[in-house]
Parts: structure tokens; sequence; C-alpha cells
């Protein structure tokens, strides 16, 4: 389901990092569950947006810098909280190591990862495997991972329970990987405000919204697809 943001008093800047089916565009149109609803939420504040394309390290460092109005599919940190109003969790998604159809391995201890390649995405934080015990490889979209664990290139990469079966049925590549049945982490994905944008009152009402959106028929519409 993609949305198209009617034309508003205010205009803003969105940030869009292509990660499906959480925040890409298609044909034109924003989709994926965060952004879509992050668009409803904005406009319904009386906000058009103007999506744009990043990559997730240009997408954080602009918004922080309020170059960017928006940023969606986002992480919250501690570190990142002092620098923008972050939003509270749209969805969550474990954190999975992704390997070839006949790679699978037990996953007992991060230390059965040690001296192995590894794929990760550029701007997403490993705290779990950075020791450099792991030979973190990041590429620049979870696509490229996928493909390359697919073709045996790579060990394995770190990919989300939701993300990773869907970028793999997309790519035709299901039949080609598997997953580590132990997760590293929980990642919880919202949108980030620029405080330059957005006042504090300004991202309560976006707040206030998104728990509006997500108790209505809208948001079981946006799952859906």
């Amino acid at each position: 389901m993609g949305i198209v943001a009617p034309a508003r008093a205010c205009t803003v800047s969105l940030g869009i990092p292509g990660n499906p089916p959480f925040s890409s565009i298609e044909n034109g149109q924003v989709t994926g569950v965060v952004a879509e609803i992050t668009v409803l939420a904005l406009r319904n504040m009386g906000c058009r947006v103007q999506p744009r394309e990043l990559p997730y390290a240009r997408m954080y460092n602009w918004v922080h810098g309020g170059k960017l109005d928006v940023a969606t599919a986002v992480r919250k940190t501690p570190e990142r909280a002092a620098l923008a109003h972050y939003s509270e969790p749209i969805i969550s998604e474990y954190q999975l190591i992704m390997v070839p159809k006949d790679g699978l391995f037990p996953l007992r201890t991060l230390e059965d990862l040690a001296g192995m390649d590894i794929g990760g995405q550029l701007g997403f934080l490993y705290p779990q495997i950075q020791n450099g015990k792991v030979n973190l490889l990041r590429a620049r979209n979870f696509e490229i991972n996928v493909n390359r664990v697919a073709r045996k290139r790579l060990d394995g990469a770190v990919i989300g329970s939701i993300a990773g079966p869907h970028i793999a049925d997309r790519m035709v590549l299901s039949n080609r990987v598997a997953y580590l049945p132990r997760a590293l982490d929980v990642v919880q994905l919202g949108t980030a405000l620029s405080t330059q944008a957005f006042s504090q009152k300004m991202r309560t009402r976006f707040d206030a919204e998104i728990r509006s959106l997500m108790t209505g028929r809208l948001w079981g519409q946006i799952l859906a697809t």
C-alpha cells in the first residue's frame, strides 16, 4: 500500500533509507509500514512530505544536524536521542544471522562467529559482534548482503527477522538462504524528527497521531501489504 500525502500548509523533507518492508520508495510512492504510518501522521498534523532516498548513515547525520526534517525506520539509542526527537517504537523485529542454505551451524555463543566474514549494513550498530573477533563487512544495502550470502561470498549476514525473508523472497533467493535460530538482539524501529523542524509539542502530537493510527483500520491494511 503506497501513501502519497496531499498538499498542506507545511512541507517536510522525509528520509527514506530503502529498507523494505519498513521504508522505501516504489514506483514513485512511499511504501513500508514505518514510512506509510509516518506520512499519515504528518498529514494529520497538516503537513505534506517531500520524500528523499538516502543511505542510513547520511540520513542519521542529516536528521541530527537539521538538514533533514524526518527520518524513517530508525533505531533510537541514548546518543541519538540527544540529537533528535525519536518517536515511540512503531515495529520490532529480531536481529538474526542469515547463512547459505547448506551453511547452518549451531550458534551457542557469539564466540562461534569468531573469524567469520559477516555482512552488515552501513549506518547500523552491531554492538554484540563489533568486538574485533568477527570480520564485519558492511554494505550499502541489505540486498547486497543477501546476494553475497546466497552465493557463499559471506559466511553470514546480520538481518532482521521480518526484513530478511521479505528481501530474499523478492530477490527469488529464499531457497538459497537460511537463518540461525538464535537472535542477536531485538530492534525497535520508529521515526526521528529534527529538533530544528519540530518542537517538543509537535513531537508529542506526532506520537499521539502514531498511537491513534496504530489502533485504527488503516494500520491493519498497512501491515497486510
